[in-house]
Formats: C-alpha cells, sequence, structure tokens
C-alpha cells in the first residue's frame, strides 16, 4: 500500500469522480421535480431518504467486507477474498429481501401517522412503490463494489457509477415530463428513471468481473458456492456495527426531515436543497473515507503502524482541499445557487443563503472528523465507531427536537445543529485513537 499523496488520490478519485455523477442525479432529480410541485419534491425528498435509510444496512455490510477483503489482500491471503464476497453477496440477497418487506408493512401501517400533509404523503408512497424494486439491484452491486474498494481497485466502481447516473438523468427528463413516446410520469418517472439506470449499472459491473477482472485468483465465484465454516459469524462481527451505525445516521437526517416538515413546507423544501450541498461534499468524502478505511486495515496487515499517523493527515489534507474546491459557491456566490431553486425575490432565497452559509462551515468539520472515525472502523473496531455513532446522534436528536418541535428556531439556526454533531463525533473519535489499541487488532 503505497501512501503518497498520488497514490491516495489514484483509490480516491475514481470513487469521487463516481460520487460527482451521482450527485448530479440527485441535483437533476431536484430541479425537475421542483418544476412539477413542492408536494413532488418533498414528497420524493422524503421517500428517497427512507430508501436511502434502509440501504445504508447494506452499505454497512459492504464497508465491513471491504475492510475484511483489504486485510486479507494486505496479508497476501488471496484465496478468502472470494469466501468473503460469496458469504456477503447471500447475506444481501437476504437482506434485499427483508427490506423490500419492511416497505411494504411501512407504507400500510406507518406513513399515516408520521406525514401530515396528503398531498406529500401520496407522492412519496407513490414513489417509493417503484423505488424500492431498486433494493433487489444496488444491494448486489454494493457487493461487488466491495471487492474494488477493498483491492484498490477504484475505477470500475466509477465506470459503473457514471455509467448509471448518465442514465438516470436521460431517464429522469424523459419520464418525469413526459418527453416523445414516453408517459408524464412525475415522481413516479423518476423512481423509474433510477431503477432502470440500477439495472444497467448492475449488468455493466457483471459483464467487467466476468471478462475483465481475475476472478480466478481471488476464488470469486467458487465463493458464491462454497461456504466456510465460521466466515458468516467474522462478518457479522465486523459489518453489524458499521449497519448498525449507517442506518442510525441515516435515520437521524431522515428524522431531521420530519421535524422540519412540521416546522414548514417552506422549510423542508430549503432542507432538501441544502442536502445537495452535502451530496456534493461527499463527492470527495466518499471517495477519500472509503480509501481511508482500505488504507487503514491495509497497512495494519502489512504491519506498517508507524506511518497510520501520515496516512491520516494526507488523506485529511485531500478531502478539506476537494471540499473546498466543490463547495466554495455556498460561502462566495450562495444567491446565484439559490436563484437556480427560486424565482428572483422569493422569501425562500433569503433563506436557502443563510442556511447555505451555515452549512459550509459544518462541511469542513465534516471533512476533518469523518478521517478519524473511518481510521476507527478500517482497523476492524467497528463497535467503537458505532458507540460513537450512537452517542453523538443521541446528543443531537434531543437539540434537533428541541429547536423544531419545541421552540421551533429559523431554519438556518435549525442546521446549526450539524456543528454539534460533528464536533462530538470528533472528539470521541481522536479520544479513542488516542487512548485505545487499535494499530494492532486482527480480524
Amino acid at each position: 500500500m503505497n501512501i503518497s499523496y498520488s497514490s491516495l488520490l489514484k483509490i480516491a478519485l475514481p470513487l469521487a469522480l463516481g460520487a460527482f455523477v451521482q450527485f448530479l442525479v440527485v441535483l437533476t432529480d431536484n430541479l425537475f421535480l421542483t418544476r412539477v410541485s413542492e408536494s413532488a419534491i418533498n414528497g420524493a425528498g422524503n421517500g428517497g431518504m427512507m430508501y436511502i435509510t434502509a440501504v445504508m444496512l447494506a452499505i454497512g455490510l459492504s464497508s465491513g467486507l471491504q475492510i475484511l477483503i483489504a486485510r486479507r489482500n494486505g496479508e497476501g491471503n488471496l484465496d478468502e477474498v472470494g469466501s468473503i464476497f460469496g458469504s456477503g453477496m447471500r447475506i444481501a440477497m437476504v437482506l434485499s429481501v427483508a427490506l423490500y418487506i419492511i416497505f411494504l408493512l411501512l407504507d400500510r401501517f406507518f406513513f399515516d401517522s408520521i406525514i401530515q400533509s396528503p398531498e406529500i404523503l401520496k407522492v412519496m408512497r407513490e414513489f417509493l412503490q417503484i423505488r424500492s424494486l431498486g433494493l433487489f439491484v444496488y444491494i448486489p452491486v454494493l457487493m461487488f463494489n466491495s471487492i474494488y474498494i477493498g483491492l484498490a481497485e477504484t475505477k470500475v466502481v466509477s465506470y459503473a457509477m457514471i455509467i448509471t447516473a448518465l442514465l438516470n438523468i436521460l431517464f429522469d427528463w424523459l419520464l418525469i415530463f413526459g418527453v416523445g413516446p414516453f408517459p408524464e410520469m412525475q415522481h413516479q418517472g423518476a423512481a423509474f428513471a433510477t431503477f432502470i439506470a440500477e439495472i444497467a449499472g448492475l449488468l455493466f459491473i457483471l459483464y467487467y468481473t466476468v471478462k475483465r477482472f481475475d476472478h480466478k485468483k481471488y476464488n470469486l465465484w467458487t465463493g458464491l458456492t462454497q461456504r466456510t465454516q465460521g466466515l458468516a459469524s467474522r462478518i457479522f462481527k465486523i459489518s453489524v456495527p458499521l449497519m448498525v451505525q449507517q442506518v442510525l445516521a441515516l435515520a437521524t437526517w431522515t428524522t431531521f426531515y420530519f421535524f422540519v416538515e412540521k416546522v414548514g413546507s417552506a422549510e423542508l423544501k430549503v432542507s432538501h436543497i441544502v442536502r445537495n450541498s452535502y451530496m456534493l461534499a461527499f463527492v470527495i468524502a466518499m471517495g477519500v473515507n472509503y480509501t481511508t478505511r482500505t488504507v487503514i486495515s491495509s497497512l495494519i496487515a502489512e504491519k506498517r503502524q508507524a506511518e497510520l499517523g501520515l496516512a491520516m493527515k494526507r488523506l485529511i489534507i485531500i478531502n478539506i482541499v476537494g471540499a473546498i474546491i466543490l463547495c466554495h459557491g455556498l460561502l462566495l456566490y450562495p444567491e446565484w445557487i439559490a436563484l437556480q431553486f427560486y424565482d428572483a425575490g422569493d422569501p425562500g432565497v433569503a433563506m436557502l443563503v443563510r442556511t447555505f452559509r451555515v452549512v459550509f462551515f459544518a462541511i469542513l468539520l465534516f471533512t476533518c472528523v469523518s478521517i478519524f472515525l473511518n481510521a476507527v472502523e478500517g482497523s476492524g473496531r467497528t463497535k467503537a465507531g458505532m458507540v460513537i455513532e450512537m452517542i453523538s446522534i443521541t446528543v443531537y436528536l434531543f437539540v434537533v427536537y428541541q429547536i423544531t418541535l419545541v421552540s421551533p428556531q429559523p431554519i438556518h439556526i435549525i442546521w446549526m445543529s450539524d456543528y454539534l454533531y460533528f464536533a462530538l463525533m470528533g472528539v470521541f473519535s481522536l479520544l479513542y485513537l488516542w487512548r485505545a489499541d487499535w494499530k494492532h487488532h486482527q480480524i
């Protein structure tokens, strides 16, 4: 594992490029749905947050596989890579079915009690009925991603993301507005567009794995059909804390939007637009955070503990510089960005500008603390990462509840709660890295 800046960027940038195109998809969705109606963007936005929250379970599983694969690759134990992938894929398929059933149950028994607006509720239901089909496509893609990210061969992941994203944008335009022979489906068209694009992404990564990847070297297909005694329990030991952590983080963000919906529809629209700012920051952060886990796990496997601090320092610098490059507009020209979503003179412009400025500094804080947390997890100490996340979330939700439902504040004040969340996460992660024995942890 080479930890020079150029080598770290070689791993992180393909992931960041793919994430950037994914950001364009979300931005396009919001721009298109904004032109349909406020209920369309709010309902589809809420439905999308619920879907992403569920998918976080699979992302946690994929992250656990990534850490294990990076460790085995660093140790030179290549045969076990296929076994880890096969066990992970079997778990993933069971997870897909379970999550789909949960969405059906939530639709029947829960949604009525959490959404006040009948229009938003109708849109969210119709959106999720289609969007939830993607569970059977996107979750397997995540399992393939774990192989390539764990082995630090990230270009194929970016290719799959780009193909998925470009097709998503194309079918968004065709199906939301009904261009040519395509029907006008509005928010349902956005859901169908993503489903079609995800199928294309899965087909591409399957083709690449069969035709271009050295799957025999890692016994990839053998791992799908043969079980290794005790491997599933090791995967769960690493992955379950990550799965819980990922779901808690996104469930918290989803809960935040439900709280804001009760403050007002205008505040909810601002918040969904602000979410794009974080998505843009995550373009670089996602690539660097996944890289952090692979680098930390690989260095420990290679017994290069003395280089862990230097690797983290370089990853933090890459993260901060990338975030400033991508998100500087939130501080320097927020009015121009706001006018892409609102007409001139709309009160929402001022609300959004104030919130953008708050979020810019929260993003910079996140780019630092995320490296610390991912270093903890990359070492295999995923339970510690989960505990850090849970403590931070508990305090965060209490504060958000107070400033939305108990004593409602302006939306830019509400978004300041992110400072508290990220600061707590950073302090606890640093304390753990300082005091705990994580540099020699075996998995």
